[in-house]
């Protein structure tokens, strides 16, 4: 591990070779410069080799341009050629550059930083050392691994300054399906250099409503580009709205029925201001206190997949003292008045199992299909809108419980297969096996993204057999050139499950499935 670690430190040394103005360059390298930046690993390999004390040193730097599959650089090696240093080293410099700021680009959100991690797999990385890195970047989920911020709640506990409208937008709040309750206090803040005497220009908090990969504001094209930024609308204390990406929003005075408790000051603190905030499905609801009054309004989302952010920003004013108070508070659909129609993407055909749509990672899953040695289950599948990720895909669960449901009694889950090949470490209770290869039709993944935009048909077989002391459970599918075949080993060690069935049922992200059959 220490030689990898110092290895790293030094493995860009080559690039004190190369002028500032190409490794600087936005646009597309000439031959030529592409030629000098083809140099680095040589230099870095020449200048680190006089360390001969350390001869590990000059292996990073050498080798940590080449490509899993042979296509890197300067020797084309491939596989296992490429010492181990190198491959480490190469995974853990993709990281650190996708999360870096640079000269043309923000860093990059968590979730773009891991799917292109997959989409290299194989190709650019050795695999096993992106199955390490992804286990990392799952566990970091606050993204300090990235070195970045404080985050959401250390920002907010701070007071910060607005001079013009949205000249500061604090990082985003996620609104979430119990009353999340925001209190915070605000005044009127003069601008420096103000003049004395001048005229106090309209002053107050907002909220700016919004989607973003990695939570924030943004109004570059290359940020709102790579974070996917949805900006749904803007909310002001005195009843104001403005609506831009939601479908509809609408804003009335409102009145509680009971004098609420205020989290951040009293109810007759003019500086006082408070937000509760809830969601259910694809609609909003957000009821602002500030300067003695109450409003309530509704926002119809674009469907019911995107995320939900509460962005805190104002003009001329300080906001300090931000509390948030999450509750356990759910409502129920007539509570929140709907104010668009429901969009499904299931309004389909079903066969003989119902349709499922699935708005974020396994929120829904069909019932446990139980599994029979030579079963096939077909059905449609089709990313929602808001999906943008390789995984925004089917995914497939082998499972046992009581009542046939995932999740249920005395639940066992023994293998999740993601129909983007992604492995998936062993959990306790199974061991798998897993080959994915990339057939003649995968083109690259853009256009595997497309494929599931578009819709495609899916077909699953599956090969049981049951000896003693195990199952073993093969399952096949093949997807838009994706070819999957895991092999799951099933311990018959409790003799309480032993006649207790394995079942498969269909779950996912971001997806709707839809005609599921099953066949044998």
């Amino acid at each position: 591990c220490d030689e990898v670690y110092y290895a790293a430190l030094l493995h860009d040394v080559g690039k004190i070779g190369t002028p500032d103005e190409i490794l600087k360059k936005h646009g597309r390298l000439t031959e030529e410069e592409y030629e000098l930046v083809r140099q680095q690993p040589v230099l870095g390999n020449q200048i680190l080799s006089s360390i001969t004390e350390f001869p590990y040193l000059a292996v990073g730097a050498r080798y940590h341009r080449e490509h899993y599959d042979g296509t890197g650089y300067p020797e084309g090696l491939s596989g296992e050629a490429i010492p181990e240093i190198a491959r480490i080293v190469t995974v853990a410099d993709a990281y650190d550059s996708m999360t870096s700021k640079s000269s043309y680009r923000e860093p990059l959100p968590q979730q773009l930083v891991r799917e292109e991690l997959v989409k290299g797999s194989g190709s650019q990385f050795d695999p096993k050392f992106v199955g390490a890195m992804l286990q990392m970047v799952d566990a970091d989920m606050g993204y300090q691994m990235a070195g970045q911020d404080e985050g959401v709640d250390a920002l907010l506990q701070h007071a910060f300054h607005c001079g013009e409208y949205r000249s500061i937008i604090s990082n985003g709040i996620e609104i979430p399906e119990r009353i999340l309750k925001i209190c915070f206090q605000s005044s009127y803040q003069a601008d420096s250099g103000e003049e004395e005497g001048h005229t106090e220009p309209f002053y107050g908090p907002a909220l700016v409503l919004f989607d973003a990969m990695d939570g924030r504001v943004h109004d570059t094209a290359r940020a709102i580009h790579d974070t996917h930024y949805v900006e749904f609308g803007e909310l002001w204390f005195d009843g104001h709205s403005i609506c831009t990406g939601a479908r509809n929003m609408v804003t009335r005075d409102w009145e509680p029925s009971e004098e609420p408790s205020f989290g951040a000051g009293s109810a007759g603190d003019s500086d006082t201001y408070e937000v509760h905030a809830v969601r259910y499905r694809d609609h909003l609801r957000l009821r602002l206190f500030g300067r003695g009054k109450w409003t309530e309004t509704i926002v119809a989302l674009p469907d019911s997949s995107p995320m939900a952010f509460i962005g805190l920003t104002g003009e001329h004013c300080e906001i300090r003292d931000v509390k948030l108070y999450p509750t356990d508070e759910e409502i129920r659909q007539d509570e929140i008045p709907r104010i668009a129609e429901e969009i499904s993407y299931i309004d389909r055909l079903e066969s003989d199992v119902p349709n499922i749509q699935i708005d974020g990672n396994r929120a829904a899953s069909t019932a446990g299909i139980p599994l029979r040695d030579g079963m096939r289950l077909e059905f449609h599948t089709m990313s929602l809108p808001a999906a943008n990720l390789v995984w925004h895909c089917p995914y497939l669960v082998l499972f046992s419980s009581d009542d046939g449901t995932v999740g249920g009694g005395q639940y066992r889950e023994y293998a999740l297969i993601r129909f983007d090949g992604e492995t998936k470490e062993d959990g306790p209770f199974a061991e798998n096996f897993l080959e994915t290869e990339q057939e003649e039709g995968f083109t690259d993944w853009a256009a595997w993204k497309e494929a599931n935009r578009n819709g495609m048909e899916c077909v699953v077989s599956f090969s049981v057999l049951r000896r003693w002391k195990r199952w073993t459970v093969t399952t096949e599918t093949e997807n838009a050139g994706i070819s999957i075949r895991n092999v799951t080993v099933i311990p018959d060690q409790d003799r309480s499950m032993r006649n207790v069935p394995l079942y498969a049922a269909l779950t996912g992200d971001q997806c709707a499935l839809t005609d599921i059959r099953v066949y044998g």
